[in-house]
């Protein structure tokens, strides 16, 4: 799985695994705005039914807390201040002011999604803002992508902990999974075998085998893929392959990587120019599709560390290739035979998976190094090969071309997928970050679904989420702000005006 960079938040919260009926909460999201603000001062939102279908009609409450006079004899001055940024929104009543003191709003959502909004009033000379959001739950429409689904870790993948609870599951856990994943219309599960440890029962590696993932132990993958296509999921074997390997560079010190001074430069990451990496990733390959003949396709996971390397075989193969020294070389040309090389080799894994099992789908993730250099791999991979794509980067304020586009333009929209942020991390605590990342996050999915991409994969790793966390996502992804616009230039261009500013731009998408 993907380690946290520089652009992505870290972030985390780990929230139960907890399979029940979508409960009606009580959510208090409160925030003040400015710094000048007195500390005690916090303007309060109060939304009694958070998950509700679209269309009903519902209501939500505003309240100023921590002021001596509150709304008191003044609830009339501050109804006038009173400023509400609610894209979708559709007043039936109100804005009332309560006996109480609360301002309340009563109105419907016609769209299915998820529907943040800001309210704002003045008092006592200062402004105070709260943000929160709705979710408007629908079954029966089709959305952005027509396939969706989960990229999870079956034993301990990269966590950083020994184990997690998604290694810890059971048979009758997983079959629980593809039944929820069945009923919300996601099709397609990612499951990683190694990473750290091998997630499997390995003959030929028996010391890397994760001593708590129960799959290792039973050994029940196979019969979850037959239960997965009795409802209509699609089961994905997923492998890293020159990475995430800290088992075996404890077992082969002489594989991990070397930096240009000859030292050890990574705990996981492998020379990939090694014969007894290749042997290990090829042994790794075949005994999974051996163990799981009745998989869907393959997925291989390239190395997220920097790719540079001086191991004695590497810069043998280098000059072999190119006939310069590795070590006089620029980063341009290194970088480009890295590429170069990587893709051949994960066009011989194609050919490997394909020779034992012709009916296989086989995906290759991107990873950083990889992305100015999508036209290589477009090249050099066959013709059947998709990319999975995956950004997190929620928290950005400004419009890119995210290395996305240069995906979707070498490899076409058809080949492409989609990761966005999961459940397993990435969830702030603070309610304003939260909403935070569901803008952002809409932001990217819009992109996305600007640009024709039909498949999307949520990273879960370690942990699924709540079944609200899980609905919140479905329906943020599935319907992003751009579902709305039919013109394929138009919805480019909101995808900028979701980034100049997020109101006005959906505004005028959901008015």
């Amino acid at each position: 799985m993907k380690q946290l960079t520089s652009q992505q938040l870290c972030a985390q919260s780990s929230p139960p695994l907890v399979w029940r009926p979508l409960a009606l909460l009580l959510v208090v999201a409160t925030v003040a705005m400015q710094a000048a603000t007195p500390p005690h001062a916090s303007l309060q939102v109060t939304i009694r039914d958070r998950f509700l279908p679209a269309g009903s009609e519902f209501s939500f409450s505003v309240q100023l807390n921590g002021l001596q006079e509150g709304l008191g004899s003044s609830r009339a001055l501050l109804l006038k201040t009173l400023a509400l940024k609610f894209p979708g929104f559709h007043r039936t009543r109100g804005p009332q002011v309560e006996p109480a003191g609360q301002i309340t709003f009563r109105g419907r959502i016609s769209q299915p999604g998820v529907f943040p909004f800001e309210v704002s009033l003045q008092a006592a000379g200062q402004t105070y803002t709260a943000r929160d959001y709705l979710v408007a739950r629908e079954s029966s429409e089709p959305g952005a992508f027509d396939h969706m689904g989960y990229y999870v870790f079956l034993g301990r993948g990269d966590y950083w902990d020994e184990t997690h609870k998604l290694a810890l599951s059971r048979l009758d856990d997983w079959e629980e999974v593809v039944d929820w994943m069945s009923v919300h219309r996601l099709d397609t599960l990612f499951c990683l075998l190694n990473g750290y440890t091998l997630a499997y029962p390995s003959e030929k590696y028996p010391s890397l085998i994760d001593k708590f993932c129960l799959n290792a132990r039973y050994n029940f993958l196979g019969k979850l893929i037959e239960y997965a296509h009795q409802r209509n999921v699609k089961v994905y074997l997923t492998l890293t392959t020159d990475d995430h390997a800290a088992s075996f560079g404890k077992l082969h010190p002489e594989a991990l990587r070397l930096n240009r001074d000859g030292f050890k430069a990574t705990d996981r990451a492998l020379c990939l120019e090694n014969q007894e990496v290749q042997r290990y990733i090829t042994a790794m390959f075949e005994e999974a599709l051996d163990l799981y003949p009745h998989a869907d396709g393959v997925v291989i996971h390239p190395s997220e560390e920097d790719p540079d390397r001086y191991n004695d075989e590497t810069k043998e193969a280098y000059y072999r290739d190119t006939g310069k020294e590795l070590t006089h070389s620029t980063k341009e040309e290194r970088y480009h035979w890295y590429n170069e090389t990587y893709a051949q080799f994960a066009a011989r894994l194609y050919g490997l998976v394909t020779a034992k099992r012709a009916a296989m789908d086989f995906i290759m993730f991107n990873c950083w190094w990889q992305d100015e250099y999508a036209s290589i791999y477009k090249r050099l991979l066959p013709a059947k090969v998709r990319i999975c794509a995956w950004y997190y980067g929620w928290d950005d304020t400004k419009y890119q071309k995210w290395p996305l586009y240069t995906w979707v333009e070498n490899f076409g929209p058809e080949r492409i997928l989609f990761m966005p942020t999961g459940p397993a991390f990435l969830y702030p605590a603070d309610p304003w970050q939260q909403l935070e990342r569901h803008i952002g996050t809409d932001r990217l999915a819009s992109s996305v679904e600007a640009l024709g991409v039909k498949s999307c994969i949520f990273f879960a790793g370690w942990d699924l989420g709540t079944e609200n966390d899980r609905i919140r996502d479905l329906m943020l992804t599935r319907f992003p702000t751009t579902i709305w616009v039919n013109d394929r230039a138009r919805k480019l261009s909101v995808t900028k005006e979701l980034y100049e500013n997020y109101w006005e731009g959906r505004e005028d998408v959901l008015r």
